[in-house]
């Protein structure tokens, strides 16, 4: 078998589990639903990694790659949300789940022309499916006003212009040991308390990021800005 169809059929087997997923959702099993778009997550991450190690990138995997992401972090995710609660809504419930879908597909239609390096244009669709599934996971008997904003939120987070730090690309010598200990440290209290936490908590984090490092940005430049009336004034 020629070595570019191995992550080729992990990416295959990403899209597979975001229809799996859907098949859950449709028989009300939503933990299982959300379990396996996380797990769709994690072939989505393994894909690049191992093709980039094979020396098997190629055209077909990055088509394929999109394909897959609008499935498992666009259609699932959206179907999940309004199998679970967003249907309540009527029409309204629909209109936000469809609006998740397409920003989802807007997302990562943007991303395949280009992006900043080491950094996400917008909120990833993998982590906004990542953090519904999460959210399902660690508290499924949330309810309406909830979901509905999480649905809300996910949507205009991913076709924003905010910065988020592409993680894959840092290379462990950036780490810094004490941080990379803390987080070991906190990811196994959490384990042991609740597993689902191990989930949840790091891709919330995740989330605030981008507006965290927008609203640093505007700060510095506000002062810079400052600082350059100042000299020119004196």
């Amino acid at each position: 078998m020629n070595r570019t169809w191995i992550p080729n059929l992990i990416t295959l087997g990403n899209l597979a589990a975001g229809f799996i997923s859907v098949l859950f959702t449709l028989h009300a099993q939503f933990e299982i639903a959300a379990l396996v778009i996380l797990i769709a997550c994690v072939l989505d991450g393994l894909d690049g990694r191992i093709a980039r190690w094979l020396g098997a990138s190629n055209p077909m995997g990055a088509e394929l790659d999109s394909l897959a992401d609008v499935i498992s972090f666009g259609v699932a995710p959206g179907f999940l949300l309004y199998a679970l609660d967003l249907r309540n809504l009527g029409l309204l419930g629909a209109l936000l789940s469809v609006l998740y879908v397409l920003s989802a597909a807007f997302r990562l239609a943007r991303f395949n022309l280009g992006t900043i390096p080491g950094y996400f244009v917008g909120l990833p669709s993998t982590v906004a499916g990542g953090i519904t599934a999460s959210f399902v996971l660690y508290g499924a008997k949330l309810q309406t006003p909830f979901y509905p904003l999480l649905s809300l939120l996910l949507a205009v987070l991913m076709v924003s212009q905010l910065p988020y730090r592409d993680f894959k690309r840092i290379h462990w010598s950036e780490l810094r040991l004490s941080k990379l200990f803390l987080a070991v440290t906190l990811a196994s209290i959490f384990a042991l308390i609740n597993p689902r936490k191990l989930i949840f908590l790091p891709l919330t984090i995740y989330l605030l990021y981008g507006p965290k490092d927008h609203l640093m940005a505007a700060h510095k430049k506000v002062d810079r800005s400052t600082e350059m009336t100042g000299q020119t004034r004196s």
